[in-house]
C-alpha cells in the first residue's frame, strides 16, 4: 500500500527535538508498510508510552509544539501527534510533581484541542 503520509511529515518527525533518528524510523517504517494516518497515531502513541520519560519530558514538549504549529498539508494528522504528545507528557508532567510544567502543558493541550481540525 502506498502511505498517504507525506514525505514532509516524515521530515518533519525526523526533525523533533524529542525524537531520535531510529524511534522515528520505525513510525516511518510502519506507516510504509500500512499507509495510513490511523497507523500513525497508533505508532506515535506507542513511541510516547516508550519514550517520554521526565528527563526528556521538556524536549517532547517542544517537539509537540512544532508539531501543533505545523502549517503544512498534514496540519490535522500533526494536531493529532500533536495532542497524543501532551497527553503522554502529562502522565509524567503531573501536577503535584511538575506543577508548572503540568500548567503549561495543559496550556498547550487546549490549545491544540482548540485548533483541531475534524
Amino acid at each position: 500500500a502506498r502511505s498517504r503520509v507525506g514525505s514532509r511529515l516524515t521530515e518533519r518527525l525526523r526533525g523533533l527535538r524529542g525524537c531520535s533518528a531510529e524511534t522515528v524510523d520505525s513510525i516511518v517504517g510502519e506507516v510504509a508498510r500500512l499507509g495510513d494516518e490511523a497507523t500513525v497515531l497508533q505508532a506515535w502513541r506507542g513511541l510516547l508510552r516508550r519514550e517520554v520519560k521526565a528527563r526528556s519530558a521538556a524536549a517532547w514538549v517542544n517537539g509537540c509544539i512544532e508539531l501543533q504549529e505545523s502549517r503544512h498539508i498534514e496540519r490535522a494528522l500533526c494536531l493529532e501527534l500533536a495532542v497524543a504528545g501532551y497527553e503522554a507528557v502529562l502522565e509524567v508532567y503531573t501536577r503535584e510533581a511538575y506543577p508548572e510544567q503540568w500548567a503549561a502543558t495543559q496550556m498547550n493541550l487546549a490549545t491544540a484541542y482548540r485548533n483541531r481540525i475534524r
